[in-house]
Protein backbone atom coordinates (compact mmCIF):
# COMPACT_ATOMS: atom_id res chain seq x y z
CA UNK A 1 0.00 0.00 0.00
CA UNK A 2 1.81 3.07 -0.66
CA UNK A 3 1.36 6.86 1.03
CA UNK A 4 -1.50 8.10 -0.73
CA UNK A 5 -3.99 5.20 0.09
CA UNK A 6 -2.84 4.90 3.93
CA UNK A 7 -5.02 6.18 6.16
CA UNK A 8 -3.45 9.24 8.27
CA UNK A 9 -5.79 10.95 10.62
CA UNK A 10 -7.11 10.11 13.80
CA UNK A 11 -10.52 9.92 14.60
CA UNK A 12 -11.44 12.98 17.14
CA UNK A 13 -15.04 12.30 18.60
CA UNK A 14 -15.30 9.89 21.36
CA UNK A 15 -11.93 9.72 22.10
CA UNK A 16 -11.55 6.91 19.76
CA UNK A 17 -7.90 5.42 19.29
CA UNK A 18 -9.00 3.81 16.22
CA UNK A 19 -7.21 5.57 12.15
CA UNK A 20 -9.41 7.46 10.29
CA UNK A 21 -10.22 5.00 7.78
CA UNK A 22 -11.83 7.55 4.80
CA UNK A 23 -9.81 11.05 5.15
CA UNK A 24 -10.49 13.69 2.76
CA UNK A 25 -9.68 12.52 -0.22
CA UNK A 26 -8.94 8.69 -0.25
CA UNK A 27 -9.21 6.39 -2.54
CA UNK A 28 -8.89 2.92 -2.20
CA UNK A 29 -6.31 0.59 -2.73
CA UNK A 30 -6.22 -1.09 -6.08
CA UNK A 31 -7.04 -4.83 -5.99
CA UNK A 32 -4.44 -7.66 -6.11
CA UNK A 33 -6.17 -10.19 -8.34
CA UNK A 34 -9.05 -7.97 -9.58
CA UNK A 35 -12.12 -10.11 -11.51
CA UNK A 36 -15.06 -7.98 -13.19
CA UNK A 37 -18.31 -9.73 -14.02
CA UNK A 38 -21.37 -8.12 -15.55
CA UNK A 39 -24.37 -8.12 -13.19
CA UNK A 40 -27.58 -6.40 -14.00
CA UNK A 41 -29.16 -6.65 -11.37
CA UNK A 42 -31.53 -3.39 -10.36
CA UNK A 43 -31.78 -1.87 -6.68
CA UNK A 44 -34.28 1.10 -5.66
CA UNK A 45 -32.99 4.62 -5.17
CA UNK A 46 -33.10 3.66 -1.66
CA UNK A 47 -30.56 0.94 -1.99
CA UNK A 48 -28.42 3.14 -3.72
CA UNK A 49 -28.45 6.11 -1.02
CA UNK A 50 -27.86 3.73 1.61
CA UNK A 51 -24.85 2.23 -0.63
CA UNK A 52 -23.57 5.60 -1.45
CA UNK A 53 -23.40 6.96 2.04
CA UNK A 54 -21.65 4.11 3.25
CA UNK A 55 -20.65 2.01 6.66
CA UNK A 56 -18.04 3.20 8.89
CA UNK A 57 -16.31 1.13 11.66
CA UNK A 58 -17.28 2.72 14.73
CA UNK A 59 -14.92 0.20 17.00
CA UNK A 60 -12.40 -2.55 16.38
CA UNK A 61 -15.01 -5.10 16.69
CA UNK A 62 -16.38 -3.80 13.18
CA UNK A 63 -14.51 -6.18 10.34
CA UNK A 64 -15.76 -3.85 6.85
CA UNK A 65 -16.15 -0.39 5.76
CA UNK A 66 -18.11 0.55 2.79
CA UNK A 67 -16.85 4.02 0.63
CA UNK A 68 -18.21 5.32 -2.75
CA UNK A 69 -16.31 6.51 -5.10
CA UNK A 70 -17.39 8.43 -8.40
CA UNK A 71 -19.63 8.59 -10.77
CA UNK A 72 -17.15 8.50 -13.10
CA UNK A 73 -17.11 9.74 -16.23
CA UNK A 74 -19.18 7.11 -17.88
CA UNK A 75 -21.81 7.59 -14.77
CA UNK A 76 -20.92 4.87 -12.97
CA UNK A 77 -20.68 5.01 -9.21
CA UNK A 78 -18.26 2.18 -7.28
CA UNK A 79 -19.16 0.88 -3.98
CA UNK A 80 -15.83 -0.19 -2.09
CA UNK A 81 -16.26 -2.93 0.29
CA UNK A 82 -13.43 -2.91 2.45
CA UNK A 83 -11.59 -5.20 5.27
CA UNK A 84 -10.91 -3.05 7.93
CA UNK A 85 -7.43 -4.14 9.48
CA UNK A 86 -6.07 -4.84 6.39
CA UNK A 87 -7.67 -1.74 3.78
CA UNK A 88 -7.87 -4.75 1.26
CA UNK A 89 -10.76 -4.11 -1.18
CA UNK A 90 -13.36 -7.32 -1.49
CA UNK A 91 -15.87 -6.23 -3.20
CA UNK A 92 -16.98 -3.43 -5.44
CA UNK A 93 -20.32 -2.98 -6.70
CA UNK A 94 -20.24 -0.62 -10.00
CA UNK A 95 -23.68 0.82 -10.38
CA UNK A 96 -25.38 3.20 -13.00
CA UNK A 97 -28.72 4.75 -13.58
CA UNK A 98 -31.42 3.03 -14.35
CA UNK A 99 -34.99 3.39 -15.48
CA UNK A 100 -37.10 5.67 -13.06
CA UNK A 101 -36.13 5.84 -9.47
CA UNK A 102 -34.34 2.42 -10.44
CA UNK A 103 -30.34 2.23 -10.45
CA UNK A 104 -28.87 -1.17 -12.06
CA UNK A 105 -25.64 -3.38 -10.59
CA UNK A 106 -23.77 -3.45 -14.11
CA UNK A 107 -20.88 -5.05 -12.81
CA UNK A 108 -19.23 -6.63 -10.34
CA UNK A 109 -15.60 -7.02 -9.45
CA UNK A 110 -13.52 -8.96 -6.75
CA UNK A 111 -10.41 -9.80 -5.24
CA UNK A 112 -9.71 -13.67 -6.28
CA UNK A 113 -6.50 -13.47 -4.32
CA UNK A 114 -8.68 -14.47 -1.20
CA UNK A 115 -9.46 -17.49 -0.13
CA UNK A 116 -13.16 -17.13 0.91
CA UNK A 117 -15.22 -16.93 -0.95
CA UNK A 118 -13.81 -19.26 -3.20
CA UNK A 119 -16.08 -18.53 -6.61
CA UNK A 120 -17.91 -15.62 -8.09
CA UNK A 121 -21.43 -16.36 -7.13
CA UNK A 122 -20.13 -16.92 -3.42
CA UNK A 123 -18.55 -13.30 -3.88
CA UNK A 124 -21.76 -11.87 -5.07
CA UNK A 125 -24.01 -13.41 -2.35
CA UNK A 126 -21.04 -12.49 0.40
CA UNK A 127 -21.17 -8.84 -1.18
CA UNK A 128 -24.91 -8.94 -0.89
CA UNK A 129 -25.32 -9.97 2.58
CA UNK A 130 -22.73 -7.75 4.12
CA UNK A 131 -24.69 -4.67 2.10
CA UNK A 132 -27.93 -5.82 4.17
CA UNK A 133 -26.16 -6.66 7.51
CA UNK A 134 -24.29 -3.21 7.21
CA UNK A 135 -26.34 -1.03 5.40
CA UNK A 136 -29.99 -2.78 6.01
CA UNK A 137 -30.51 -2.84 2.02
CA UNK A 138 -33.04 -4.61 0.59
CA UNK A 139 -31.75 -6.04 -2.98
CA UNK A 140 -35.71 -7.37 -3.12
CA UNK A 141 -34.88 -8.94 -6.72
CA UNK A 142 -32.28 -10.82 -5.31
CA UNK A 143 -32.87 -13.93 -2.43
CA UNK A 144 -32.12 -14.70 1.21
CA UNK A 145 -28.77 -15.46 1.31
CA UNK A 146 -27.30 -17.59 4.59
CA UNK A 147 -24.13 -15.99 5.71
CA UNK A 148 -21.23 -17.68 5.59
CA UNK A 149 -17.33 -16.89 6.53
Amino acid sequence: MDEDTMPKDVIADAGSDLEDLVPEGYKPPPMAEPETTPWGIDISDADFKKLQAGFRPADHDDKWFFLATGPDEAGITSIHIIRFFSHMVFYALNIKPGDGDRFKVDSFTYEKKVSVPKTEEEAKEHAVVLCRGHLECDFEVLPEYDFFG
